[in-house]
């Protein structure tokens, strides 16, 4: 009898969650991603996000836009299918400590507008103790989900040098949503030039399993990009570029747990 009402309570549960992802997406944007894989949205000029799906988690990203009105912002949507043997060790304990393995982004690729070619985005990422620290510490895995938590890391990039950011973390109670806010505390510069002045550079990752053998990937950065037209479409074009390879990264680690 015990056995019986333990199954019946995990079929529920599983119902429960999948009806719940079912009014992520719109229909229109969910038939839109079927057919495409991946979205993106530019914009020059920030005004609404059109690709962020409906979530509790995603009212932290209205408000932290919301600021950044006016800026320029790029959105990536995707969807990414699981094999039975990743849905099998994909809990929110693998899905959070993954996030915060910030010492796997060393080594990513992305398309350099540059160079014209595919290039080596974090030449180093790790994290450290506080913002003036030097000494790396292993990636901060956790043995049980915080609600709300932060982390510091050192990420040495082949366009901005050497910089540290700040990786904020949200989950929720009711599914196994991870938010992940990242923003730079200090100054980037291009050939000494300062492009990105501290909380300017700003990243938001919000990942959501659908319970249905999937995982919702949603992606988007905003900066003030300078004004210079030269610089400021090279700049461009690598925000989007920089997102991707996230994206890219965030695909690849799933693949290998």
């Amino acid at each position: 009898m015990l056995k019986c009402f333990k199954v019946v309570f995990v079929l529920f549960a599983l119902t429960t969650l999948a009806h719940a992802q079912e009014g992520l997406l719109s229909g229109a944007l969910a038939q839109e991603l079927d057919t495409k894989q991946v979205l993106l949205n530019y914009q020059d000029k920030f005004s609404s996000l059109s690709l962020l799906p409906n979530h509790a988690l995603a009212e932290r990203i209205r408000s932290e836009l919301a600021e950044r009105e006016g800026q320029t912002a790029v959105e990536v949507l995707t969807r990414i299918r699981l094999t039975e043997a990743e849905q099998a060790k994909l809990t929110r304990l693998e899905l959070y400590n993954l996030l915060r393995s910030v010492s796997t982004m060393q080594g990513i690729q992305y398309y350099s507008v540059t160079y014209g070619r595919m290039r080596e985005l974090f030449t180093s990422s790790y994290a450290v103790a506080d913002a003036k620290a030097k000494t790396a510490l292993a990636d901060p895995l956790v043995e049980n989900v915080p609600e709300q938590d932060e982390l510091l890391m050192v990420q040495e990039d082949t366009t901005f040098g050497q910089n540290v950011y700040r990786a904020d973390y949200y989950v929720t109670q009711s599914d196994d949503a991870i938010l992940v806010d990242i923003v730079n505390e200090t100054t980037l510069r291009f050939n000494l030039v300062p492009v990105f002045e501290p909380n300017n550079l700003f990243t938001s990752m919000l990942i959501v399993p659908d319970g249905q053998g999937s995982v919702l990937f949603y992606g988007v950065t905003a900066a003030k990009v300078p004004p210079i037209p030269f610089v400021k479409s090279r700049f461009q074009e690598s925000l989007i570029n920089r997102l991707i390879a996230l994206r890219g990264w965030f695909e690849d680690s799933l693949a290998e747990l």
